[in-house]
């Protein structure tokens, strides 16, 4: 497994803690409401735009039709010729036809315009229920792994002060190569909620540093005479 799929995992089975912790899936229902409404006021807007479209529509389509019936009735007088009452009461009956129904879809818009608002309270409220729980869970998920991370750092810090002594020995006698570290380590002090800066854990460019790896130099010359190199 690589790096990062370890460290995943890792992320992974400490949210399934948080998760337990907190009562399994207790954020999931609010979030799944939450999509549930913010779909049903995307669907309502989708809704609203098509009938306000059509409002329009048949606002204009009458218009044309009243337009087509006064020129009708125009072009009749003008001409000295009996108006065709037939046509030009069909074209009236149309064009009143299309102002009802445009006034019906502006109205449904506006009662659509009323849900809508009555829906947007409750996201809200939902949004910041969720909000309030999800904080809640990356809190616990923060102190979490702040806690995992406090568990290991005193192997890791101990380690690199291993490092850092062998380091010091390779480079006091010329020998060996130590490339592929720099000596620059920093691991800060983690408590969740603090907020005051803490102390370091392990500072590379420390005094306190220097003198723990310092003491761990004796330890590697130790392990050197043990190998037989008795000049050490």
């Amino acid at each position: 497994m690589t790096g990062v799929a370890t460290c995943l995992s890792r992320l992974r089975t400490s949210i399934a803690g948080v998760q337990a912790t907190e009562g399994g899936a207790g954020v999931a229902p609010t979030a799944a409401r939450l999509r549930e409404l913010l779909q049903e006021r995307a669907r309502i807007y989708e809704l609203r735009a098509s009938e306000e479209a059509r409002a329009e529509q048949l606002g204009a389509t009458a218009a044309a039709k009243d337009k087509e019936r006064l020129d009708a009735i125009t072009n009749a007088k003008l001409a000295e010729a009996e108006i065709d009452r037939a046509h030009v009461d069909g074209l009236l009956r149309q064009a009143n036809e299309c102002r009802r129904l445009s006034a019906e879809a502006a109205a449904v818009v506006g009662r659509i315009d009323e849900r809508a608002a009555a829906l947007g309270l409750d996201i809200e409220a939902l949004q910041l229920s969720y909000r309030n729980e999800l904080a809640g869970f990356l809190d616990a998920l923060y102190g979490g792994l702040m806690q995992r991370y406090t568990e290991l750092v005193p192997e890791l810090a101990e380690t690199v002060l291993q490092l850092a002594a062998v380091r010091r020995v390779m480079l006091s006698e010329h020998l060996g190569d130590t490339n592929g570290w720099s000596g620059e380590i920093f691991l800060p002090q983690m408590r969740q909620g603090e907020g005051k800066t803490l102390e370091p854990m392990l500072d590379g460019a420390s005094h306190g540093f220097a003198v723990l790896a310092d003491a761990r130099v004796r330890e590697v010359h130790r392990m050197m005479r043990e190998a037989g190199f008795a000049l050490f």
